[in-house]
């Protein structure tokens, strides 16, 4: 989750614009200082492309994660709908001379953050999110960023494969705002990033990339347990305070994608403001919303079954995995993400692919400090160098009970 009175990324906003099939991109204004000579990022060629992956314009931006330089940039990739749309992006370059073939890659998917429009990873720079990410640049990789898309048309939230494309298509676009980076690349997510990375894993092998992924790390990423708390909820089961941001979110989401989703049929009157807030703040605020009556939030009906439909479609178990998987769960986390859920999906990734998928539990842990615990651990590099390697990881895969360890 952001934190309160954080600073964006970047001191002047993109504008982002969705485009149709046809139209020429809209070039990114940044009112960034100028670069020098040494540091000025290629030109870029602007003539109307609608190919995923293109990239549209660059800046020099400042890091927040004391690297030796980042660059902002632009890109094409493709909606929920199949539309070409403007992302945005990052990459946040290590200190040093890259090596002969380029500073290896991390691909880095945002946890939620939010629905309204001022809510993008980008808008709500994470002291956690930034800490996680100066351990890879620290030793030696380029992080790629993607800001997710949808965020002044409105935000597709969940979708698993709007969200994996993005980050595909910010690691094409990358290269070619700078020529600093290796070819191949691991993805790393966290919340619904880990199911975004998880996606990507799917669906990287049959992208246009010529960018080959080679595995992805998962940090509690959201599955089946989505479609389960919103079931609990119509059921009647409390809801934690700080969970309630969770059913707006998803349900505004949801209704993006289908707009057949009557919210006002939905949503309970003593929910309706909380829907509203959500659509002009960010979850921190979300989560000092008053505590709501259990069984009071959702009115069940073809409307809660089109948002239980859209949740699980986005799960990620639904994914062929085509590179090695490596998950990470708290015991602690016990919402939209526990290890029972996590395990579900791991059992049906397993059915439905032949893959390595590594299984990391970390008991004392919650949704967010198992990522801060996984890499104090060094497993999350131990298993990106050995994915780029193409060395076999290990597997949980055959086991009768999937277990972390």
């Amino acid at each position: 989750m952001p934190d309160p009175g954080s600073t964006r990324y970047l001191d002047t906003p993109f504008r982002r614009t969705r485009i149709g099939a046809g139209s020429a991109l809209t070039v990114l204004l940044l009112a960034i200082g100028a670069c020098s000579a040494e540091t000025a990022p290629p030109e870029v060629d602007t003539r109307e492309s609608t190919v995923p992956g293109k990239l549209v314009d660059t800046a020099d931006a400042e890091s927040s994660t004391g690297t030796s330089g980042r660059i902002a940039f632009t890109y094409t990739s493709t909606a929920f709908s199949g539309e070409p749309v403007e992302v945005e992006g990052l990459v946040d370059l290590p200190d040093g001379t890259p090596p002969e073939t380029g500073f290896p890659v991390i691909g880095w998917a945002n946890g939620s953050t939010g629905w309204a429009p001022d809510c993008s990873p980008f808008d709500q720079p994470s002291p956690f999110v930034d800490s996680l990410l100066a351990e890879w640049t620290e030793r030696g990789y380029a992080v790629v960023r993607t800001n997710y898309q949808g965020w002044d048309d409105g935000r597709p939230l969940l979708h698993g494969r709007a969200n994996a494309e993005a980050l595909i298509d910010a690691i094409t676009a990358a290269h070619e705002a700078t020529g600093e980076l290796t070819t191949d690349w691991i993805a790393l997510g966290h919340s619904e990033g880990g199911a975004a990375v998880m996606w990507a894993a799917d669906l990287a092998a049959s992208s246009d990339s010529p960018f080959p992924l080679k595995g992805a790390v998962a940090y509690a990423p959201t599955g089946p347990g989505v479609g389960d708390f919103l079931e609990r909820t119509l059921a009647g089961e409390p809801v934690p305070q700080g969970a309630q941001p969770l059913i707006s979110i998803t349900a505004l989401g949801a209704h993006v994608v289908d707009d057949t989703i009557d919210l006002d049929r939905l949503i309970t009157d003593a929910m309706r403001p909380q829907l509203d807030r959500a659509t002009i703040s960010c979850l921190p605020d979300l989560a000092e919303l008053p505590q709501i009556q259990a069984g009071n939030y959702l009115h069940p009906g073809t409307d809660a079954d089109k948002l239980l439909s859209y949740a699980r479609e986005q799960d990620p178990s639904r994914a062929t995995v085509q590179v090695p998987v490596a998950i990470f769960q708290g015991g602690e986390d016990q919402t939209t993400v526990t290890p029972a859920t996590t395990e579900a999906m791991i059992r049906e990734l397993c059915a439905r692919s032949d893959l390595p998928i590594e299984y990391h539990y970390y008991p004392d842990a919650d949704h967010r400090s198992v990522a801060t615990l996984a890499q104090e651990s060094a497993t999350p590099f131990d298993f990106a160098r050995t994915a780029v390697a193409g060395t076999t990881p290990s597997t949980v895969c055959g086991s009768a009970t999937p277990t972390g360890g």
